[in-house]
């Protein structure tokens, strides 16, 4: 087939536009990959205006057009029991977990809902709502805690009393201050002077004892409470009566069968016959023994601290300047200022490299999130550096997800250290219920774990 030169020289201006329509399009996002040091990912077309326009850029991806309408609350709490507190114009409500703001933000405090009730507060007064955001017990107190063992404590006239589920006032509005009940007994302040009520508002044991080192009282814990009278401390059953005659200048509560006391400025640990279990060789007479948990308890001995068992054996041995409480195994611990970890059997499995307490989280989800020459990374329980030190912040992991910071935004990461979720987010917290609370552009939202955002309906 032939062509004339005219017609040669249409095509060849035709197929010169068409070159040039393709490189404006192709070539910014080549710059852009180039630029990231990273490679295009393609993705298809659609002729919908309001589709998002995916990058992929080493393996970070970055979504667009967020819906800024899923971002309503000036702030916003985690998940309890399928409802989160948010906040609007000064006032706090409720949404679900469908999005569904369920009750109104319209009270000056919102508390989180523990067995299907959350205290509330308007115009001064607080009282406890239901999941639909009826008003279950009305708002007449000045003030509240949360329910435990079905019983929550309630100040009225400057003074405090017991209600339970229902409203009804079980311990009258008459004591200076109320513990929560524990062990069906709650601790109460009657004219300077501790005791202890039951459920049915009887005084079980009277008002006698003094305050303790803290300035309040202990609960009973393992069927004993700790007393003072006449500055000095003593057991007491769930009757009031004295189990052993032994006295102590200081005393803890039981906990795992032993009892932290005090005996000529040491510290040491009895049993419930009060025998001297472990000397009292730790602290000073301010502190240095602390409450026994799954096994050990933290103690100082010449100025340093450690973790003994229950035979008073040092487990983790006494040299560090501080040690922090036990989690999934292992305890964050000080030397020379700086931080590591021990595991229960006093091993350090990851050298105290770390600057400072705030450079070395707790293990959460099996990992911890630690701070090395600026930067943010998280070791496994052998000490390994699984996912690298590269991000200006970190969380803890939770659900298996945990918030990073990375250039000034905020995503989340799996236990690989594969981003799940863009670095979109002014802010952003930890996953409950399958929920996060984010933040964008001041205002707060909530994803689940696939970044999928909220929808939030209601006024």
């Amino acid at each position: 087939m032939y062509f004339k030169e005219s017609e040669v020289y249409s095509i060849v201006s035709r197929m010169k536009k068409y070159l040039f329509i393709m490189i404006i399009a192709f070539v910014p996002s080549l710059v852009i990959a180039q630029a990231a040091g990273g490679a295009i990912k393609r993705v298809p077309s659609s002729s919908k205006s309001n589709t998002k326009r995916t990058v992929s850029i080493n393996n970070k991806t970055k979504e667009k057009h967020v819906d800024n309408s899923l971002f309503k609350y000036d702030y916003a709490y985690s998940f309890s029991e399928g409802m989160a507190v948010v906040g609007s114009l000064g006032k706090r409500g409720c949404v679900d977990k469908m999005g569904q703001l369920m009750i109104p933000c319209i009270f000056d405090e919102v508390g989180t809902f523990v067995d299907g009730l959350a205290s509330v507060k308007k115009d001064g007064k607080f009282g406890f709502i239901d999941k639909s955001g009826k008003i279950v017990i009305s708002n007449v107190y000045e003030d509240v805690t949360s329910f435990k063992e079905e019983c929550a404590a309630v100040k009225m006239n400057g003074k405090w009393g017991v209600i339970d589920i229902k409203g009804k006032l079980i311990v009258p509005c008459s004591y200076e201050h109320i513990h929560a009940f524990q062990e069906g007994l709650a601790a109460i302040k009657l004219n300077g002077k501790w005791g202890y009520v039951d459920k049915n508002g009887n005084q079980i044991i009277p008002c006698i004892y003094e305050d303790n080192m803290y300035g309040g009282a202990e609960d009973f814990n393992e069927g004993l409470a700790c007393v003072r009278s006449d500055r000095l401390y003593s057991y007491i059953n769930n009757k009031g009566e004295t189990i052993f005659p032994n006295k102590y200048s200081g005393a803890g509560s039981f906990r795992e069968g032993l009892a932290r006391v005090k005996i000529n400025d040491k510290w040491g640990y009895i049993d419930k016959t009060g025998n001297l279990i472990i000397p009292n060789v730790y602290g000073n007479k301010y502190s240095g023994a602390y409450d026994f948990e799954d096994g050990l308890a933290k103690v100082v001995y010449n100025g340093k601290q450690g973790y003994i068992n229950k035979q008073g054996e040092e487990i983790v041995q006494c040299k560090y300047e501080d040690v922090t409480s036990f989690r999934e195994g292992l305890a964050c611990v000080e030397l020379d200022g700086k931080w590591g970890f021990v595991n229960k059997e006093g091993k350090e499995v990851a050298p105290c490299i770390f600057k400072n307490k705030l450079s070395a989280f707790h293990f959460k989800n099996g990992l911890a999130a630690v701070k090395f020459n600026d930067k943010w990374g998280y070791i496994d329980k052998n000490g390994s550096v699984v996912i690298p030190y590269k991000y200006s912040e970190a969380g803890n992991f939770s659900e298996d997800l945990a918030a990073v910071n990375y250039n000034g935004k905020w995503g989340y990461i799996d236990k690989e250290g594969k981003v799940v979720i863009p670095f979109r987010y002014s802010k952003a917290e930890e996953f409950s219920e399958g929920l996060a609370v984010v933040n964008l552009n001041g205002k707060y939202g909530f994803i689940d774990k696939n970044g999928k955002l909220l929808p939030l309906k209601g006024k």
